[in-house]
């Protein structure tokens, strides 16, 4: 039995396989299982959607969805009929550090909302929507290390769960 990486209490070891939650999807004329880190009506848009694993895509998926760096994506619309199901899938890489994108105007509004909230630095769930950032390597941001939310892009000190304020141009990879 593979354990369940949504179980893990550190970052998943690339090249093991896990138990990862996906959701039935089409991207261009095929189906596939896309491994989902969580699934919600929320965030500023009050749009049903899927936050995707990105740490279990394949390059051919990214490929198919015309992404060239896996740490562009977030999440996609979906609608709640979609099937779900635990699906047995290969880590190929780590989260990497989740890019605000210019575009991406969210993290503004979202960092409004976390700005006075911490997180405990031994538990270290974003408080936003519960992600568990212990899987999450710390990264460097404005020379403090933080954790980046995969879902959402939110940033919290390592040391002291603190949030930190992401700005495009202050990004150390």
């Amino acid at each position: 039995m593979f354990p369940k990486a949504s179980e893990a209490t550190g970052p998943l070891t690339v090249g093991e396989h896990y138990r990862v939650e996906c959701l039935r999807t089409v991207l261009g004329k095929r189906r596939f299982w896309v491994p989902i880190l969580c699934s919600h009506v929320g965030d500023i848009s009050g749009e049903f959607h899927h936050h995707i694993d990105v740490r279990f895509l394949t390059n051919y998926i990214l490929k198919i969805k015309g992404v060239e760096r896996p740490d562009h994506i977030l999440g996609f619309k979906s609608c709640k009929s979609n099937k779900l199901r635990w699906v047995v899938k290969k880590c190929v890489r780590q989260f990497p550090l989740v890019q605000v994108l210019e575009h991406f105007e969210e993290i503004d509004k979202l960092q409004e909302i976390v700005k006075n909230r911490s997180v405990d630095p031994k538990r270290m769930k974003c408080p936003h929507q519960e992600m568990d950032l212990r899987q999450v390597p710390i990264s460097t941001i404005c020379g403090r290390s933080v954790r980046v939310c995969p879902a959402h892009g939110l940033a919290w000190d390592a040391e002291t769960g603190e949030p930190v304020k992401r700005l495009v141009d202050r990004i150390t990879i």
